[in-house]
């Protein structure tokens, strides 16, 4: 994970897909998928977006993901956080606090948001609910990894 996300070796996100994809974790009824956006600067900083390319890795591997989502639909991150990788649960929600919009129109649709690693969820009930507050019926978090408790 580290090597992939920090190091800039893209050519894991292929991996990262396949082992994502070894367990059936995608509802049917998801009908748009969407990356976990980073802040333009940490995109920058880091040269891509992990998240994006897990997806898109994850589209290659099974076409059927591939149905979604219409370019003019997609999550950004207004605000830029504090690295999350080392904050508290305290920190997390306190950093995510309207970090991210929604553009595109999401009512009534079932969306599905796909992230590298989730720790305490915070990333994640961030972006459900904006995606709710702008007329989502429901929101699903797809996860390669989760960080065992501290």
């Amino acid at each position: 994970m580290h090597r992939w996300k920090y190091l800039g070796e893209q050519r894991l996100s292929l991996t990262a897909a396949k082992l994502m994809l070894k367990e059936p974790i995608f509802t049917k009824t998801t009908e748009i998928m969407l990356p976990t956006p980073l802040h333009w600067r940490r995109q920058l900083q880091r040269g891509f977006n992990q998240s994006e390319d897990l997806l898109r890795a994850l589209c290659s591997l099974q076409p059927t993901l591939a149905l979604t989502p219409p370019k003019t639909i997609r999550l950004s991150r207004r605000k830029a956080t504090k690295a999350q990788a080392r904050a508290t649960r305290r920190e997390r929600l306190a950093n995510l606090d309207g970090a991210f919009s929604v553009h595109g129109d999401v009512r009534g649709h079932c969306v599905g948001i796909v992230d590298d690693v989730c720790t305490t969820v915070a990333t994640g009930n961030a972006m459900a609910s904006t995606l709710l507050a702008a007329g989502a019926a429901e929101v699903h978090l797809y996860c390669l990894a989760r960080t065992p408790p501290r």
